[in-house]
């Protein structure tokens, strides 16, 4: 959770650590977003967590990430990260080809990258699940997944039958950030 002056908190997810630094990728999306971007260099920020559980990093054989939007923040850490050990092998959704993330730079690590949009600006006209659901996922030991909560419903809802390791990212707004008051649960 990142507070500004105001007071004001919101959730976002790591995507880079570079010894003392850490970096997240954030889109301006309102009051909050615009205030972040409106600060000059050296103000400071209030950080708390991190929450939740954090991935379980696999050490061997060939892992599947899928990112929608700003998802491709906290997985271009992961896969970063992954790369060291593993082969990876990477999918990203965005709406269209300006809000795609990381385009250059993940093909640095990753064995393999896809590139999707909403409106065909940019790779394929379809979502990442799509990809997904056309990949013989016997090649991948795990699958890990970031984006928006309907992206991750349709990926669980595909997964949920197939017997494979899968791990989301949920990136939401908190009331509490330690579980008692209910808004980080995903149960019907």
């Amino acid at each position: 959770m990142i507070s500004d002056l105001a007071g004001a908190e919101k959730p976002f997810s790591v995507s880079g650590c570079d010894g003392n630094y850490l970096s997240f990728t954030i889109k301006r999306t309102g009051e909050f977003t615009d205030r972040l971007f409106g600060m000059k260099r050296g103000t400071r920020l209030s950080l708390r967590g991190p929450y939740g559980r954090g991935f379980v990093l696999p050490h061997e054989g060939s892992v599947l990430c899928i990112a929608g939007g700003c998802g491709a923040g906290p997985l271009r850490y992961l896969s970063k990260e992954l790369a060291r050990t593993v082969q990876v092998d990477y999918i990203a959704g965005a709406r269209s080809d300006g809000e795609h993330l990381f385009v250059k730079e993940m093909p640095l690590f990753c064995r393999s990258c896809t590139f999707v949009s909403d409106d065909g600006s940019f790779g394929n006209r379809e979502t990442g699940i799509d990809v997904l659901k056309r990949l013989d996922l016997s090649l991948y030991s795990e699958i890990f997944l970031s984006g928006p909560e309907p992206m991750l419903k349709a990926g669980l809802d595909y997964l949920c039958d197939i017997n494979i390791k899968a791990q989301f990212l949920i990136e939401r707004y908190m009331k509490c950030a330690i579980g008692i008051c209910g808004s980080c649960t995903i149960d019907p």
